[in-house]
């Protein structure tokens, strides 16, 4: 399990696309995709891997700027979490945050990542 920290540096570094960013974020909390005997399955973290992988990137982006868009990147990577824990709630208040601190309005830094190419 990559951590979200490292994901989110490899997204605005360009080492990863958005959509495997977003697969990985997404296996914090669904486990990874693994062959036992033959038959797909997935191989879930602990409970206490995946909270401390979620504090670490909490504290990571708190210390970022507005303007930084690893803070971007970080908060889409959560929504991904937050939505594959099911917790729709946690997603929509995290979308309202941003929407507020941006005041709707996507920062220039985070517009690659916000509109990625078609």
């Amino acid at each position: 399990m990559n951590s979200l920290r490292a994901l989110t540096s490899d997204l605005v570094d360009g080492r990863i696309t958005i959509e495997e960013a977003c697969r990985q974020a997404q296996e914090v909390v669904i486990g990874s995709p693994a062959r036992t005997y033959g038959f797909r399955t997935r191989v879930l973290p602990s409970t206490s891997a995946m909270q401390q992988n979620i504090a670490e990137m909490a504290k990571f982006t708190s210390a970022l700027t507005q303007e930084d868009p690893r803070e971007w990147a970080g908060a889409l990577l959560m929504i991904h979490v937050l939505l594959a824990s099911q917790s729709v709630d946690g997603a929509m208040n995290l979308v309202r945050k941003i929407v507020r601190a941006s005041g709707g309005i996507c920062p220039r830094a985070a517009a690659p990542r916000a509109y990625p190419p078609a």
